[in-house]
């Protein structure tokens, strides 16, 4: 899991530093500090180091992960030069690219690229390609190396990093129809597909058919006994239906729908007929039950969700984040009061910069004063802010 962030030249976040992370962490604070700015870095850094590296502005962002207790530093630095022509012209911006790995435990760096020139440990420097991500080519040329269990363990944990922003994702584009090409393209995909939840009926279906024991668990979560929003999910398959209908069954199309029957009642919804905080809850069950995700990053988790149902999200969360990370930004008092101290990191705007930070001990032991006397956690963070 993610341990430490530190965070430098990107947008807001001059130097913003986050320490001893656990396996969930709200960051707090008013709107416009930058606890966007944060997810959005530890997205990039993430996507940048598993794919392509592409242009972008200066930054220099470090991510240190705890593997089983192979902790490693990745360092991923970007610098912008302006230089002039020889007729004294300014010549367009050139961005240097530079990357480091280190492993924590022995304090050794396993490899050191600048530019196309990477200098990995035990090996003579080499030349790759300028936008390609330094683990991706050491892990495809060298994969009897020493260390390569290490950076092929990091490699993947990156590649499961999952961000969630604010913004939903077109219900609109959500099909009701699902014909069975479309169905067969999406199950031959589904395992490279970057957040099937942007497809909730697809993967639904897909979930019936080929994992159905994380649908039933899906199903068991959203149910009655679960967070009490639908009775049952219901994956259609009208070609069938139909040919049960008929004395004389015939070849007919496969064509699969989804509808969600609401509790103690026979009325159906579409995906895109439920309300938004609704479809936000489904999205964020699917991203959780989501082995193959290892941190989620999770824009206000109570937008649009009615606070009765927050408190049974939270602690859904809560219950999946292990060994699945969560880091999530809030304003929601009902988020925070679900959480402890040490869950907590205040972010905040000063001089024109985004600055973080934990609460210190002697207000942690202030905290739990405050919330055995007086009052909840949102009250005593709101204290502080003040």
């Amino acid at each position: 899991m993610i341990t430490r962030v530190h965070i430098k030249s990107f947008r807001s976040c001059e130097d913003v530093l986050l320490e001893n992370i656990g396996l969930v962490l709200a960051l707090v604070g008013r709107n416009g500090a930058g606890k966007t700015n944060i997810l959005r870095a530890i997205d990039l850094v993430a996507k940048q180091a598993t794919t392509e590296l592409a242009r972008v502005g200066g930054h220099s962002i470090a991510v240190d992960v705890d593997l089983d207790n192979q902790r490693l530093r990745y360092e991923q630095n970007y610098s912008v030069h302006l230089e002039k022509n020889a007729d004294g012209k300014r010549s367009p911006p050139y961005r240097r690219i530079s990357e480091h790995l280190i492993d924590l435990n022995n304090n050794v760096i396993i490899f050191s690229r600048t530019e196309s020139i990477l200098s990995l440990i035990g090996h003579d420097d080499f030349t790759i390609s300028r936008t390609t991500p330094a683990l991706k080519a050491i892990t495809s040329l060298f994969p009897e190396h020493k260390n390569i269990s290490e950076m092929t363990r990091l490699l993947s944990f990156f590649s499961r990093i999952h961000y969630s922003p604010l913004v939903e994702l077109d219900s609109c584009d959500e099909p009701h129809w699902i014909f069975g090409d479309e169905y067969r393209e999406f199950k031959d995909e589904y395992a490279i597909l970057d957040g099937p939840e942007r497809f909730v009926t697809k993967t639904l279906v897909y979930l019936q058919k080929e994992e159905n024991e994380r649908f039933k668990e899906i199903e068991a979560i959203l149910g009655p006994s679960g967070l009490g929003i639908f009775d049952r999910i219901l994956v259609i398959n009208h070609a069938t239906t139909r040919q049960a209908q008929q004395k004389e069954p015939s070849e007919k199309p496969v064509i699969y729908s989804v509808e969600f029957k609401l509790i103690e009642s026979e009325t159906r919804r579409r995906f895109s007929q439920l309300s938004l905080g609704t479809r936000r809850v489904v999205r964020l069950v699917l991203q959780l039950t989501d082995s193959r995700n290892a941190a989620l990053l999770f824009e206000h988790p109570e937008d649009g969700i009615h606070r009765g149902l927050l408190t049974k999200v939270v602690d859904i969360i809560r219950t999946n984040a292990d060994p699945l990370q969560v880091l999530m930004t809030s304003h929601s008092p009902y988020v925070l009061n679900s959480l402890t101290a040490e869950n907590i990191r205040l972010v905040y705007f000063q001089k024109g910069m985004t600055r973080c930070r934990s609460l210190s001990t002697e207000e942690q032991r202030h905290a739990a004063s405050y919330l055995e006397k007086e009052g909840t956690l949102s009250e005593f963070i709101e204290l502080i802010e003040e």
